[in-house]
């Protein structure tokens, strides 16, 4: 969990959020995101995501506290001909899962709703 952000500049879904609702971070210790350099990091320590983590953590943060459902994340991170690819959110929110959260069986940032999509929770319990 403690490697460099290596994410590919310019993913095109992550440009079409607005980025003014949080400004340039969001910091739910230990967890930081920022949006302007793209980097996240925990305790610290850099994090090393793909442009498809990234994308996924990218719209669950701008989306925190609320319910995403599955559709709509696989739509804006792959496209529309992916909208029922359930299998391969579930693996990229597992990688990403192990990636920031302290215990992944006990999930505190990205938390799955079953049947209807994830919440990031901004302030985790």
């Amino acid at each position: 969990m403690g490697s460099q952000v290596q994410v590919l500049p310019g993913t095109p879904t992550t440009q079409s959020v607005s980025r003014k609702k949080w400004g340039r971070s969001l910091r739910v210790s230990p967890l930081t995101v920022d949006f302007a350099t793209r980097t996240v990091t925990v305790r610290g320590e850099p994090v090393r995501l793909t442009p498809i983590e990234y994308t996924l953590l990218f719209y669950l943060v701008h989306n925190a506290g609320r319910i995403v459902p599955y559709g709509t994340l696989l739509s804006k991170v792959w496209g529309r001909e992916y909208r029922d690819d359930l299998d391969c959110l579930k693996v990229h929110v597992a990688r990403l899962r192990n990636k920031i959260e302290d215990d992944v069986r006990d999930a505190k940032y990205i938390v799955n709703e079953r049947g209807i999509g994830y919440r990031f929770i901004k302030m985790p319990q």
